[in-house]
């Protein structure tokens, strides 16, 4: 599996918007995204998985901040 991070900053926000693009190549990972699901946003559609197969891959990835993560989507 790879990941890559996107940030984007954009005037006026007080964050800038944080991305984490997870590829998939199985197990956990692939599961999440055939359950993937698509949440229009203005111009754009954002495919998304849900809290309980974020949980999943968090839990599978183990590192401090899944953990933390985990910690605070219960």
């Amino acid at each position: 599996r790879k990941m890559h991070r996107v940030v984007k900053l954009e005037a006026g926000w007080e964050e800038p918007l944080q991305l984490d693009l997870l590829i998939a190549d199985g197990g956990t990972y692939a599961d999440a995204y055939e359950s993937r699901f698509a949440v229009p946003q203005e111009d754009l559609e954002l495919w998304l998985i849900s809290r309980e197969k974020l949980i999943a891959m968090k839990r599978e990835a183990d590192r401090p901040i899944d953990r933390q993560d985990i910690e605070r989507l219960s």
